[in-house]
Formats: structure tokens, C-alpha cells, sequence
């Protein structure tokens, strides 16, 4: 069985969160699949436990589909729980080059402090524009297509 769960702009309780938007998870058979972890470690504890109100499932794994800091900027949170954080490589490339730009917004906010020292990038880096993956019996395809609203965002899909 497979639950799709989607959180929009729901966790912005707080602008000391810092953009916890357009995260969601997949719940599978063994557990939840996270798409984007909120633009600070705050933010991803806040999805983390949206999503324990949901599912008493295991978050699995961490998936990053975009460059913009709400996409990746909590992979840190997750990261430090020993949950994989996956990414295509060219979407990581992309993180990196905008990581100034994404601080310094912060900063103009008041809240760069919340990210500057915790930024962390996927440690499963995917060098292809395609990765099929299986999270227990359920299989996800996640594929660069094309730019969209940023440069280098994915899709993920299950094909």
C-alpha cells in the first residue's frame, strides 16, 4: 500500500522556521520517502513531526528534487538521524552555486544564523539524469526532465 501525504506551506507556524514549505512524504509498506526538508534544521523537526502525527512509520529516506533552500537546507537534521539523503547530481551542483544567495536571504530576515553552520548537501549523489530506486516493495523513478521553476529541478515519479 502506498499513502501519499502532501504538507504545503502548512508548517510555516513561525517565520523563526524559516520556510518549512513544500515538503511531503510517501508512506510505503516500511516507511516514509521525505521530499524536502524545510530551508533549516527547525523547519525538518517541524515536518518530522507533522509527519509522526500521520504515520508511526520510520522516515527512510530523504529525497532532494529542487535547489532552493526549502527543497534541501534541513538535510542536516536528517542527515545527523542517519537517514540517506539522495540527490542528482546536477541538482547538488546547483545547491551549492546558490548557497550565498540563499544565506543572504536568510540574513536579510534575520535568520541566517539558523542555517550558515548546519548546511549539508545529499550524500547519495546520483550522476545521471535519471535514478530507479525501490523504498521496500515500492519503486520511484526520480528524473531531470528540464529546468522548471529553478534551474535543475527533478520529478520524482513511480513508474
Amino acid at each position: 500500500m502506498l499513502r501519499f501525504t502532501l504538507f504545503i506551506a502548512c508548517l510555516l507556524s513561525s517565520i523563526s522556521t524559516a520556510f518549512a514549505a513544500a515538503a511531503f512524504e510517501l508512506k510505503a509498506e516500511k516507511g516514509v520517502l521525505l521530499v524536502g526538508t524545510g530551508a533549516t534544521e527547525e523547519a525538518a523537526a517541524l515536518i518530522e513531526a507533522s509527519i509522526k502525527k500521520i504515520t508511526d512509520k520510520p522516515i527512510m529516506q530523504v529525497i532532494n528534487i529542487g535547489s532552493q533552500d526549502h527543497h534541501w537546507m534541513g538535510n542536516s537534521y536528517f542527515a545527523k538521524k542517519g537517514i540517506a539523503v539522495t540527490a542528482l547530481l546536477r541538482t547538488s551542483k546547483t545547491q551549492t552555486e546558490h548557497i550565498d544567495d540563499h544565506l543572504n536571504r536568510l540574513d536579510k530576515l534575520g535568520l541566517k544564523h539558523l542555517a550558515k553552520d548546519k548546511i549539508k548537501l545529499a550524500d547519495q549523489l546520483i550522476d545521471a539524469d535519471s535514478h530507479h530506486f525501490s523504498l521496500g516493495k515500492t519503486d520511484f523513478e526520480l528524473r531531470y526532465l528540464g529546468d522548471a521553476h529553478f534551474p535543475n529541478e527533478d520529478k520524482l515519479r513511480r513508474p
